[in-house]
């Protein structure tokens, strides 16, 4: 961020909107080799949802893809918001990026979950079937062990955006990131403050 956001000076929307803009601006301009790693999975998302591709097995991979969608959405949302300085929320889209995911792949392996999902808000029945085959925790916990989707790291990647404050657990943290230009460099500054233990000041990367 800035340093009238990091020390939370705005005054209006438009500050707050003018300062992500800029926040952005520096991102993209320097951080080019950094920013590759992600356009690798925009390309991979574009190649998946090419038109037409699942028009033969619909009913199979409909609620996956449309999942996968979701998932693709939230990844790019939480970018942006890390681009224009806004880091705290990001975790939390993550979280949902992660769990979108898992939900793919668990209805992908067992296709008769697929109308679970759809109707869980159809009955009160409905929504206790669902809770009851749709706990991230353990669908995480059945991942395999290796493949696209390996439980050790989807496991480690969850808890990670959960600590971190993607979720309003008591175990959540305060994050805070910014900009600066330096010397006529550009750094990229963070902080965490866990709520438990004595505040912790995370490492400082430059770019």
């Amino acid at each position: 961020m800035t340093k009238a956001t990091h020390g939370r000076h705005m005054s209006s929307l438009q500050e707050l909107l003018d300062s992500a803009e800029n926040n952005r601006m520096m991102c993209r301009e320097s951080l080019p080799g950094w920013r590759s790693a992600f356009e690798e999975i925009v390309i991979s998302h574009n190649g998946l949802m090419t038109p037409g591709l699942i028009s033969g097995n619909l009913t199979g991979l409909a609620i996956p893809f449309m999942l996968a969608n979701y998932a693709y959405s939230y990844f790019v949302a939480a970018t942006d918001l890390v681009f224009s300085g806004q880091l705290p929320g990001c975790y939390a889209l993550l979280r949902m990026c992660i769990e979108s995911v898992v939900y793919a792949h668990t209805i992908a392996s067992s296709p008769n979950l697929d109308k679970v999902w759809i109707r869980r808000d159809d009955t009160p029945s409905d929504t206790a079937q669902f809770k009851a085959n749709f706990q991230i925790t353990h669908l995480i916990n059945a991942l395999p062990a290796e493949g696209i989707v390996p439980c050790s790291a989807m496991k480690e990647l969850y808890d990670r955006t959960i600590s971190y404050g993607g979720h309003p657990n008591p175990d959540g943290v305060l994050a805070v990131g910014w900009m600066e230009q330096v010397s006529g460099t550009h750094e990229s500054r963070g902080q965490l403050v866990h709520d438990r233990q004595a505040p912790a000041v995370g490492p400082e990367d430059r770019s």
